[in-house]
């Protein structure tokens, strides 16, 4: 039974991820999800990997997305089958740890990340942050099959993984970098006079390139767009304290085990120079990454901080504070209900999203397209009853989202505009209609276009006004 219990206990965590992914599966596209459907997923399969024009096109997602979307059953809504693809991956990716990487804490902190909102957030969105930290994962595997053994068919699968994980977004090579600064052990500490350890890290640069090299010039151009976050520190932060948040007490762990006397030290400190990688993401680019980045390399911090706790979990077991399977089980039920009550307790989970305020669409744990109250379909729903030659959309009203609804409601997508990279709105024509976030004062649109906007409906996003000279 015990045995049992420990190779399939993972069902549990299992069962409370697909509970609480219901809310998020059915809820409505936000900015980048409708932007990345309209842009991309819609375009021919073979003119994808050539539109790298804005970072929003994970080019291998998005072609997974556009074959996954054209197998749409007809009984589906197009917005949920979409998510069900990184759905797939998250539970993909649950399964393979679990099965792949069997130290006792790593499982604990994976069944706590797997009930995470942040793990839930991603495991339902229409971008590739969950396929990266899958085939991160993948990656993990592959190379510690190098290390051990580097045959041409291990670096072969290796290569192949390195390729799937660039291919979603390029920040993913620095992941690489941490996976083979993660195999250092396997190579004692003479590590840099082995062979195999620079062919490892020469593969992941070879996928990279491979994939990059033909998109070299919209990449560079995609690069100096400086979208990101202005605040390096603030970014590197929120992405670390909603890592914590996920895993705290193996984390605490991991750092009670610094204090105890460790044989060998020196090759497995070493694997904690995997953490640093995020350093250089941070600080080459013209701002920081914004910090959903970093989900990628959550998978790989896990496995470098349940070393460490594992260190700390054997020595309560050593000093004989209680029989070892009651540690084990405590261990697992604490971590758990910890992790729960930090990701769903509306006091901790306002502090948590308060670290994540200056970027609300970056936010781990309370994002505002995951409210109820984001409701663009709404907002379209209401357009469709109404004639109009034009229809403004302010920014702050999510315009794409608006857009795709109003789209599946068989309103021409030409009729809309918006302030953006393409220029400004100057004008309106008698009879426009404007679409603004609730948030927002229709005094400003009066000034602005210099006319009269009367209320025809409003949603709990949206106020939305007909426009006359």
């Amino acid at each position: 039974m015990l045995k049992f219990l420990r190779n399939y206990v993972f069902v549990v965590p299992l069962i409370l991820f697909f509970i609480l992914s219901e809310r998020y599966l059915l809820r409505d596209f936000w900015f980048d999800e409708a932007l990345t459907f309209l842009n991309f997923v819609l375009l021919p399969l073979k003119k994808i990997y050539f539109n790298y024009a804005i970072p929003n096109n994970h080019i291998g997602y998005t072609i997974l997305l556009h074959i996954w979307y054209n197998a749409i059953p007809q009984t589906v809504q197009i917005d949920v089958w979409c998510r069900l693809l990184s759905f797939v991956f998250a539970g993909v990716f649950i399964i393979f740890s679990w099965m792949k990487f069997k130290r006792f804490v790593f499982r604990t902190m994976l069944c706590c990340f797997a009930v995470s909102v942040p793990f839930v957030i991603y495991a339902t969105s229409v971008r590739g942050y969950m396929m990266s930290l899958l085939f991160v994962m993948i990656a993990v595997h592959c190379a510690c099959r190098f290390a051990y053994e580097s045959s041409l068919k291990n670096a072969v699968v290796f290569f192949l993984a390195s390729l799937c994980c660039v291919s979603v977004l390029p920040s993913n090579l620095f992941a690489l970098g941490a996976v083979v600064i993660y195999t250092v052990p396997f190579y004692d500490t003479a590590f840099y006079r082995k062979k195999s350890f620079y062919q490892l890290a020469g593969i992941a640069l070879m996928a990279f390139f491979v994939f990059w090299m033909p998109l070299l010039p919209q990449l560079i151009k995609a690069s100096q767009l400086g979208e990101g976050w202005h605040d390096r520190v603030g970014s590197l932060v929120a992405g670390g304290v909603s890592f914590a948040a996920c895993v705290l007490l193996p984390l605490l762990f991991a750092l009670f085990s610094c204090f105890l006397p460790y044989r060998n030290h020196k090759v497995r400190y070493l694997r904690t120079a995997a953490l640093l990688v995020l350093l250089p993401l941070l600080f080459l680019g013209k701002v920081a990454p914004f910090p959903r980045v970093y989900f990628p390399f959550f998978g790989i911090f896990m496995l470098i901080v349940s070393g460490f706790a594992s260190r700390a979990v054997a020595f309560v077991r050593s000093k004989k504070i209680c029989r070892w399977k009651y540690v084990k089980f405590s261990f697992f039920v604490l971590s758990l209900i910890l992790t729960l009550g930090l990701n769903y307790f509306s006091s901790p989970v306002k502090l948590l999203s308060g670290i994540n305020g200056s970027s609300h669409q970056d936010d781990y744990f309370a994002p505002w397209y995951c409210e109820r109250t984001h409701v663009p379909r709404h907002a379209a729903n209401i357009l469709a009853k109404q004639e109009f030659p034009l229809c403004y959309l302010s920014f702050s009203s999510d315009p794409w989202s608006v857009m795709f609804y109003s789209a599946l409601n068989q309103i021409d997508m030409n009729k809309f505009c918006f302030d953006g990279p393409r220029g400004r709105v100057n004008a309106l024509p008698d009879g426009a209609l404007a679409v603004i976030n609730k948030s927002e004062q229709v005094q400003t649109l009066t000034e602005r276009f210099r006319g009269v906007f009367t209320e025809i409906g409003k949603t709990p996003m949206h106020r939305i006004y007909r426009y006359s000279l």
